[in-house]
């Protein structure tokens, strides 16, 4: 039955008319595919939680993460933020502060200064870092969700002009 009705089909077209048709279905199906791929990534980046953290000082961005007592844990999926934990990282030790940080599973520190020893850290402990960020935290956070780029050139500390050393691990190479 279903080869008859293909063969009926496939008369209704001359032989010049067939090469068409069938490129013509070849291609529309590469279409559909790949756009299901992309919609499909789309779906799958929107589930995607990525959780921040934000060094604090009252309600902005700590000016120095060395000394920072607190960091703002904000949990964002697609466009959503669906959990917010202020963490205490008031150690002495600056491994235990990092530990503090792994454990909550924090992908991305938004900080203000941060000194060499916890760079090397973080680099070591594969920890992304968006340095000299300084500003209020809500205006942080509605700017990373917005356009995650403006945090250099909007929130940039005074002095540092958007030119920020560039490392490995680091914010800068791995946004891209």
């Amino acid at each position: 039955m279903f080869i008859a009705k293909c063969n009926q089909f496939l008369t209704c077209f001359s032989s010049g008319n067939i090469f068409f048709v069938v490129t013509l279905l070849f291609v529309g199906c590469w279409i559909i595919c790949l756009l299901g791929i992309l919609l499909g990534m789309r779906i799958a980046i929107q589930n995607v939680v990525m959780k921040i953290g934000i060094a604090l000082y009252k309600e902005r961005v700590s000016p120095v993460f060395d000394t920072a007592v607190a960091v703002l844990k904000v949990e964002i999926k697609g466009e959503q933020i669906i959990s917010r934990e202020e963490i205490n990282i008031d150690y002495q030790e600056p491994v235990k502060r990092i530990e503090k940080l792994k454990e909550n599973d924090i992908q991305l520190l938004i900080c203000g200064a941060v000194s060499e020893l916890f760079l090397n850290l973080f680099d070591v402990l594969n920890l992304q870092v968006c340095p000299f960020v300084a500003g209020d935290i809500e205006e942080v956070i509605k700017v990373y969700m917005e356009d995650k780029k403006k945090l250099e050139t909007h929130f940039a500390m005074p002095g540092c002009c958007g030119r920020r050393k560039r490392r490995r691990g680091s914010w800068h190479k791995r946004r891209n």
